[in-house]
Parts: structure tokens; C-alpha cells; sequence
């Protein structure tokens, strides 16, 4: 079935269809999630090698073990942090701050995502510092000539996401 753009449904590549404006969970797959981060790259793909979301999303859960160790579904919140992004893209800080509307799709559509694996939404707060350390990481990576990340493929990015995902779930 053709997605329907007026309505906010698209097709994953799984063949299921999402409504981005009314997500259930039984529209949310992992693989779908998995493609979808690592087909994407990060900071806008702006960056002098391809770094995926995907990667980006194993680099926070790997920062994260230290002091969650044992808490399988915070390692796995933060696994899945930019989940949302699979399906909606991700918009780029300066511009999002402007975007509340959009903001609002991709609270909804985390939360879908969180019911779906048995995560606290509220919990996401959480992830946050983790998740700008490794920004950081990658900034100085992409723009001051650190070596703190290397690129990895999508398609090696999908393996190692759904290998973390199905070790934590």
C-alpha cells in the first residue's frame, strides 16, 4: 500500500505502515527502527565521514554501562533515545528549537516506542548527559580532529544496533 502523505502515514521497510500523528505499538518494529537510524546520518550529515544515528545510539548506551550496569532497561532507553528518528528524520538542534509541532510528533511517537519495549518515557531525562557526551565526543571527532569514533556502514551499523538491542531485551 502506497503511503499516505496528507494523512502523516508511511511505509517502513519491514512493509509496515505508521501514522505519524497517531502511532500504535503494534506499528513499531526493531529492524525498521535499526535500518532507519543507520540510513541516517548524524549532525545533518554534515561530517567529514558517515556516522549514523544508529551508531550514535550505540555510542550512548556504551557510555551509559558504567553507571547502569545491571539496569538493562536504562541501557536500553538508551539505546533507543533517537528512536523516533527511524521514522520522522532528525532535525538539527537550531532548528528544531523553533519547531514545536514537530517536538510534540516525536514526544508522542517516543512514547509509542518506549510502551512498545516496556520502557519509562519519563526516564528519557535521564539519557540526556549521555547523550551530550557523546556529542561532544563527536564534535571533536568531526571538527577539532579527535579520534574518538571512526565511520561504520549503515549496514554494519544495523548489525551492531540489533546485537546490543537483542543482548538488553
Amino acid at each position: 500500500m502506497m503511503n499516505n502523505v496528507k494523512n502523516g502515514v508511511i511505509n517502513t521497510y519491514s512493509g509496515l505502515l505508521i501514522d505519524l500523528l497517531n502511532p500504535t505499538v503494534d506499528m513499531i518494529d526493531i529492524e525498521d527502527i535499526a535500518r532507519g537510524l543507520a540510513f541516517k546520518g548524524h549532525f545533518g550529515g554534515q561530517t567529514p565521514f558517515y556516522f549514523s544515528i544508529a551508531q550514535h545510539s550505540v555510542l550512548v548506551q556504551n557510555l551509559m554501562i558504567e553507571d547502569y550496569f545491571g539496569n538493562t532497561k536504562m541501557l536500553l532507553l538508551g539505546l533507543l533515545h533517537d528512536a523516533s528518528e527511524a521514522y520522522i528524520g532528525d532535525m538539527v538542534k537550531p532548528l528544531k528549537v523553533h519547531m514545536s509541532e514537530f517536538c510534540e510528533v516525536e514526544g508522542v511517537l517516543m512514547e509509542v516506542i518506549c510502551e512498545k519495549y516496556g520502557l519509562d518515557y519519563t526516564a528519557i531525562d535521564e539519557v540526556k548527559s549521555y547523550d551530550k557526551l557523546a556529542q561532544r565526543m563527536e564534535f571533536k571527532t568531526f571538527f577539532e580532529g579527535a579520534s574518538l569514533v571512526g565511520p561504520i556502514s549503515p549496514e554494519d551499523s544495523i548489525k551492531v544496533f540489533l546485537e546490543t538491542f537483542n543482548f538488553l531485551y
